[in-house]
């Protein structure tokens, strides 16, 4: 039962990652201009894809893929996350952070 609450929590994280890019790029509070093309690009492959990716590890319950999806999620969020403090932006490492603890929680109840 409890392994099943660490799969909702990094299911939970990693879509919280998700929404948080789609507000970067959608609804960004901190910028009223009209974003390149490359912006949009570069965040889907650094933020979007992974994420999503990372929901589907999770929910099949593969650790490695969990930790390659985490390890892509990394530098993006950790740019976005400290560029700025404080800013909305910073929950990007919180909820990295909850991800990355469902992993080894996952982990630990398939050992």
């Amino acid at each position: 039962m409890e392994n099943k609450v660490y799969v909702f929590i990094g299911v939970l994280a990693a879509i919280s990652i998700f929404i948080l890019s789609i507000v970067f790029l959608y609804f960004n509070p901190y910028s009223n201009q009209m974003l390149d093309k490359k912006v949009y690009i570069t965040v889907f492959f650094i933020l979007l894809l992974p994420s999503f990716l990372a929901v589907i590890a999770v929910l099949v319950r593969k650790p490695i893929l969990m930790i390659l999806f985490g390890a892509w999620l990394l530098p993006g969020t950790l740019y976005l996350s400290i560029a700025a403090i404080p800013t909305l932006w910073n929950l990007y490492i919180i909820f990295l952070i909850i991800y990355f603890i469902s992993i080894v929680r996952i982990k630990k109840r398939n050992a």
